[in-house]
């Protein structure tokens, strides 16, 4: 009803203004007829207030709209980040089914790589090898000691025994026990807590936690420290850690394969643990 344009047109103008496009509209108007009411609502106002009007109402419904506003505002800048959270996690997603299906691929070619088809060989002492070495799928949880000279594939052989049970996609940590300093040992195997000893700056997982679910190699376990072997006895026993500094025992699942090339019966090493013992000559026992 204004001269020249009317607040319809005025009112279509703010709304395709990008810089005004937000700002909430409302009509102050003597018309009551619903198709005037309702041609202000298509050309983009938010409310209307009828002829003749008070301040206060017209502050409240400002007020009120613009409170509107706000919270829309806000809920779209909240909106924006979920979708950015959402579309980080996802690549997060795809990231991580990419790492599996790549850990799956690296699996599978060490799973062919460490089958008993991967040995080459004819003599009667490699075939009962390999034969005791499909025995042992029946003993999931036996530990086993593999006896030999240096060279002979003890590791080989180990590798074989983790991949052919159903561990194998556990993993496998090797651990040469001649290379284990004799003031770390303890808390290379079964880890520490903080402030166990100085330079002990936070929790650090052993071998074994590392290891759990899978197998524990120890190659010439012969050379390991004397004080460990008792401890050593005792997570044989009670499939149990304690870390240094610690006060509360770790439950592992935790195979062991030990390796040594040092005649252990005669040195009386472990003689009470329970070891499967395959020697280099094709034989094996339960002890």
């Amino acid at each position: 009803m204004m001269p020249g344009q009317d607040g319809l047109s005025i009112c279509r103008e703010l709304k395709n203004n990008e810089r005004t496009s937000q700002i909430p509209i409302i009509f102050i108007t003597a018309k009551q007829e619903t198709e005037s009411l309702l041609t202000g609502f298509r050309a983009g106002a938010v409310d209307y207030i009828q002829k003749p009007f008070s301040v206060e109402e017209v502050f409240a419904r400002i007020a009120t709209h613009l409170q509107i506003g706000r919270l829309t505002r806000e809920l779209l800048a909240r909106n924006q980040e979920l979708e950015l959270a959402i579309a980080r996690r996802e690549e997060a997603e795809e990231a991580r089914r990419n790492a599996d299906e790549r850990i799956s691929r690296l699996s599978a070619h060490e799973e062919l790589r460490w089958v008993l088809a991967g040995f080459i060989g004819q003599s009667r002492t490699l075939q009962n090898i390999l034969k005791e070495i499909e025995r042992l799928n029946r003993f999931n949880n036996t530990s086993v000691l593999i006896q030999g000279e240096c060279g002979t594939g003890k590791e080989l052989v180990a590798r074989a025994i983790h991949h052919q049970s159903p561990r194998a996609a556990a993993p496998f940590v090797a651990v040469n026990c001649v290379a284990i300093p004799f003031e770390l040992a303890e808390s290379m195997l079964f880890g520490h807590v903080r402030g166990a000893f100085t330079g002990a700056t936070g929790d650090r997982k052993g071998w074994f936690e590392v290891a759990n679910g899978g197998t524990l190699f120890l190659d010439e376990i012969g050379d390991m420290p004397i004080g460990l072997q008792g401890k050593l006895l005792r997570v044989l026993e009670d499939h149990q850690i304690v870390p240094v500094g610690g006060c509360r025992p770790i439950s592992i699942d935790v195979r062991i394969i030990a390796a040594t090339n040092a005649e252990l019966e005669k040195q009386n090493f472990l003689s009470q643990a329970r070891f499967a013992n395959l020697r280099g000559d094709g034989g094996c026992r339960y002890g």
